[in-house]
């Protein structure tokens, strides 16, 4: 009888639940697909806090989320006194769910506000406010104790300095040693390696001077140098650790305690372990873990301040000790042309000098090397190669009874004997010669006519204007129609002309991602413009060197005379050519560097136009350089080719074998 029942009471709830399924359908099918239903909730947000209890220097991050909310404006956090606050960029997500044809949306937007207490005690957050669509969303103050970082036998960090009383400028190398008891956990038999006690390290530690070797800047942070060492204890028992060891050189730039910065490390040291409950990761994971730091103690390191006593004049605060070598190049010039000076500074600093920082020779202010040359007086950068620095100056002999560069000299504080020193280059010898000047009667061009003495001839154009055709038979006269070649040629141009653009522009576009093929396109209307703007014959050198220097890829404001030549016979000018701008600069520079009494005068004024004349005739007449195979070819010679379209003048006076100034 009961059975019976049983079975009655189940079949009845089978057919009402297979009634309510066909209800739920019939009435499912009479309302649109993905209808669109008003959201569940309204807006509203949370506001939660990620402890009520942390330590000094550990953050506490108070979350703030926004859900289905509308417009609104980002909530703020008024200052908090004894903490930094920093604010996280805020996240949006979105959510939607279709169920029985009803469609739901959810937006969610999280902001996190990151308060990191200074100081042990209470803190308290204040009421925070949220405005969404209107409503205010409020949350109670709260009090969060804040506890100090424990020290413990865990956790030892000592700051050390290689030097007691350091000059200012002598390299003193800082140590930071982090000694860190590696965890054993006697249950399971674990003992943590060297690295993951590393990875215990808090983020919220400082690091002050060292925080570039710590975390270098675009690289990810590595474990420092690390062994395994000994320390005593407070209680005087020797404690196995880990000593992590993290070194950086400074340089003192005043008197006094060297600055290490603000050094706090703070661990998150672990208590306990426990099996991982995880699949996929196996194993042990921290189960408790507690915050312990040690702020260290910096070293009575005091930097000393150079003596007065003794400085020399030239003096540019270079401290370490120092070897200088100098080399000349050319070593045969004429009056005013350019010598290149390379000063090379060799350090041989015990721990290394602050090379980046250390100031070139004061050639300027050598008194037997101003009294023979012209030196520039303008900052050099130098470039740091290795234990050494290179700086590179341009100096010009002002007599031709200068017979050597004489010894350069670079002074510097040796910090080991405490006192100055000069360290001398060897002198280097040289042959200087006269400057010539130029007679303007001996400028001519290539059919040996004075320049300039030219006269324009215009001769009358016979017949005049042509009348208007008036006899109307010549006018309606039959013509005969075009020949068929001439039709065809007629079609076909168009296609022709459009496969020259096509052409023309492919190599266009080529030449335009090479920089080397822009700059020697426009070498000749750039150089023109310099020469018709020139006002003194260095400027009408510096455009003449300058425009073989385009031509061959060279740097500018580097060729002298001679070098000027050579490039040109190796772009394939010819040497007749190539003489002759020699020739050129060569005038140039004799004008440019002639006595001062020399250089006025109408005179001189007539001669300075005839050659800037006769040089803008020269760089008119340069043929265009052809590129093939990726590399330049060599220009065409003009010079050797009997062309006459321009005329080419010549310095009948000037011997070959002198050379250019460089500007």
């Amino acid at each position: 009888m009961c059975m019976s029942l049983s079975r009655d009471f189940a079949r009845l709830a089978i057919l009402r639940a297979v009634a309510l399924l066909l209800l739920l359908c019939v009435v499912g099918s009479t309302r649109p697909a993905l209808s669109q239903s008003p959201r569940a909730q309204s807006a509203r947000a949370t506001i939660e806090f990620s402890t009520d209890e942390t330590y000094v220097g550990l953050p506490v991050d108070i979350r703030i989320e926004v859900r289905d909310g509308g417009e609104h404006e980002p909530p703020t956090l008024p200052t908090i006194p004894g903490t930094t606050i920093d604010i996280l960029p805020p996240a949006t997500s979105s959510f939607m769910s279709i169920v029985n044809g009803r469609r739901s949306e959810s937006r969610t937007t999280l902001y996190i506000f990151r308060v990191t207490p200074l100081a042990a005690g209470d803190l308290l957050i204040p009421r925070i406010t949220v405005a969404v669509d209107g409503r205010e969303f409020s949350s109670a103050e709260r009090r969060i104790t804040v506890k100090p970082a424990e020290a413990s036998d865990e956790l030892f960090v000592e700051l050390l300095a290689d030097k007691k009383n350091p000059w200012v400028g002598e390299p003193v190398t800082l140590v930071l040693h982090i000694w860190v008891r590696p965890y054993v956990d006697k249950r399971y038999s674990i003992r943590l390696d060297p690295e993951d006690m590393w990875s215990f390290i808090d983020g919220s530690s400082r690091w002050g001077v060292f925080e570039p070797v710590v975390r270098p800047p675009g690289q990810r942070p590595r474990v420092p140098s690390v062994r395994e060492m000994s320390r005593t204890g407070p209680n005087g028992k020797a404690i196995d650790c880990y000593l992590y060891e993290i070194k950086r050189t400074v340089w003192p730039t005043r008197p006094g305690p060297i600055d290490f910065g603000d050094v706090v490390v703070r661990m998150l040291y672990p208590e306990r372990l426990e099996r991982s409950s995880d699949l996929l990761s196996p194993g042990f994971r921290v189960a408790d873990r507690r915050l312990i730091a040690s702020p260290p103690t910096p070293p009575a390191t005091l930097a000393r301040a150079l003596p007065l006593e003794g400085r020399p004049a030239n003096f540019r605060n270079a401290v370490g000790v120092f070897g200088l070598r100098v080399t000349a190049k050319p070593t045969d010039v004429s009056v005013g042309e350019p010598i290149t000076l390379t000063l090379t500074v060799d350090d041989r600093t015990p721990g290394g000098a602050e090379l980046p920082a250390l100031s070139p020779p004061a050639l300027a202010a050598q008194s037997d090397l101003g009294n023979d040359f012209r030196v520039a007086d303008e900052p050099l950068g130098g470039e740091v190669r290795g234990d050494s620095k290179q700086f590179i100056q341009t100096i010009r002999a002002l007599r031709d009874d200068v017979a050597a560069v004489p010894p350069v000299e670079f002074h510097y504080f040796d910090p080991i004997q405490g006192e100055y020193q000069v360290a001398r280059s060897k002198p280097i010898a040289l042959k200087v010669r006269a400057a010539r000047t130029i007679d303007p009667n001996a400028i001519v061009d290539a059919r040996g006519v004075p320049a300039g003495s030219e006269a324009t001839t215009l001769n009358a154009s016979a017949g005049g204007l042509l009348n208007n055709e008036l006899d109307p038979t010549r006018l309606l006269a039959t013509h005969r129609p075009l020949p068929v070649g001439l039709l065809t040629w007629g079609m076909l141009l168009p296609a022709l002309l459009c496969a020259g653009v096509a052409a023309t522009q492919l190599v266009q576009s080529r030449r335009a991602g090479d920089a080397s093929a822009r700059r020697r396109r426009r070498a000749r209307r750039r150089a023109l413009g310099r020469l018709g703007a020139s006002g003194d014959a260095s400027l009408l050198r510096g455009a003449m060197s300058d425009f073989i220097a385009d031509l061959a890829g060279l740097p500018e404001g580097t060729l002298t005379g001679a070098e000027a030549a050579g490039a040109a016979l190796r772009l394939g000018m010819s040497a007749e050519r190539s003489d002759r701008l020699r020739e050129l600069v060569d005038g140039c520079d004799a004008m440019a560097f002639a006595p001062a009494h020399l250089r006025a005068g109408e005179a001189r004024r007539t001669e300075f136009e005839a050659l800037k004349q006769a040089c803008r005739e020269w760089v008119a007449s340069a043929a265009p350089l052809q590129q093939s195979a990726g590399a330049a070819a060599a220009p065409s010679d003009s010079g050797g080719s009997g062309d006459t379209t321009a005329s080419q003048h010549v310095l009948a006076s000037a011997p070959s074998g002198s050379r250019g100034a460089a500007r």
